[in-house]
């Protein structure tokens, strides 16, 4: 009997020692009595019989390692096979945090940063303004939610997958996105700023010439004047020109000339030929013998006193030029 109890005692002693290095470990942690699990980030040292779907996800936390397999951090009794191992890429079931390489430690997942820097405090908030470090988004106000970087676009709404979208204006500065996935270009009039081979700023930059758009950008900003012997379709609206056929030139060195029904060609304007004060006597001299003979056969008519105004009035021009030289 006292060899049972002896026993007994020794039992419960262990028991109950076991019980008190459990508490202890950081590794592992007690669920009940004789019961224990491997604490966040660990899982139970044994051959995982998930390991034939190993791969790595991309997931919004991050690329990260497949799930262990349940059994991996199911309930063991304590006369079990307890020795763990940390897993990289398991996520705290508690705080928003997963764990890394290295044993014990952890990192915020995207969007997250850590409330302090009070060593082992896993509390974190949420940040607007970070970068993911798998995805082309940066997080926003709401907790949880992200926009596309400038000249991305989600390619649907249930995941952080993005796609480049050419034409994209860049939000704060006149460049849009081109065909090439990264790159930018001014808009139309501007020219990047550049500063140690990048570029920080977009500025208005007059009289820059655009061959493809017969446009040249104006001294005011936002000015656009199309090239000579070219319109606006659409005024204000966009840089849409046409070509137009008897257009005078702008340039005041071609005042003479103007836009022939060739595109790109130019015509010399005709110049009306002013009369002389010759020509203006001859008129004299020709509408007043007429309206003299057509009176004369006709007798007082309309058609006699309209020549004999012409007539007087081309006389008093002629008088008119002699006088000016």
């Amino acid at each position: 009997m006292e060899n049972l109890k002896s026993f007994l005692s020794l039992c419960l002693g262990g028991a109950i020692l076991w019980h008190g290095i459990i508490v202890f470990l950081s590794e592992t942690k007690l669920v009940d009595i004789f019961q224990v699990q491997p604490a966040p980030g660990y899982t139970w040292d044994i051959a995982d019989p998930g390991i034939d779907d190993f791969h790595w996800m991309s997931t919004p936390e991050g690329v990260l390692p497949s799930p262990p397999s349940p059994e991996m951090s199911e309930t063991h009794y304590f006369w079990e096979k307890n020795k763990v191992t940390w897993r990289p890429g398991m996520f705290h079931p508690e705080f928003n945090v997963v764990a890394i390489e290295e044993t014990g430690k952890w990192r915020p997942l995207p969007g997250y940063k850590f409330a302090n820097d009070k060593n082992g405090d896993l509390n974190t908030v949420w940040q607007s303004g970070l970068l993911h470090p798998n995805f082309k988004v940066v997080s926003v106000q709401q907790e949880g939610s992200w926009k596309p970087l400038p000249g991305y676009k989600f390619v649907n709404n249930d995941n952080l997958e993005t796609t480049w979208e050419p034409g994209q204006v860049y939000p704060g500065y006149n460049a849009w996105a081109t065909e090439k996935e990264g790159l930018w270009m001014p808009v139309v009039g501007y020219k990047f700023v550049i500063e140690n081979g990048l570029w920080t700023d977009v500025v208005w930059n007059p009289g820059q010439k655009y061959d493809e758009l017969k446009v040249q950008s104006g001294e005011q900003k936002d000015s656009y004047i199309p090239y000579p012997g070219y319109k606006f379709v659409n005024p204000g609206v966009d840089l849409e020109v046409a070509w137009t056929p008897g257009l005078p030139h702008s340039n005041p060195d071609y005042a003479n000339y103007v836009a022939s029904n060739s595109e790109g060609s130019w015509e010399l304007r005709t110049q009306p030929v002013e009369p002389t004060a010759s020509d203006y006597f001859m008129g004299w001299f020709v509408k007043g013998l007429a309206s003299a003979g057509i009176k004369k056969v006709f007798g007082d008519n309309p058609v006699s006193d309209v020549l004999l105004r012409e007539s007087t009035k081309d006389g008093l021009r002629g008088i008119g030029e002699v006088l000016k030289k």
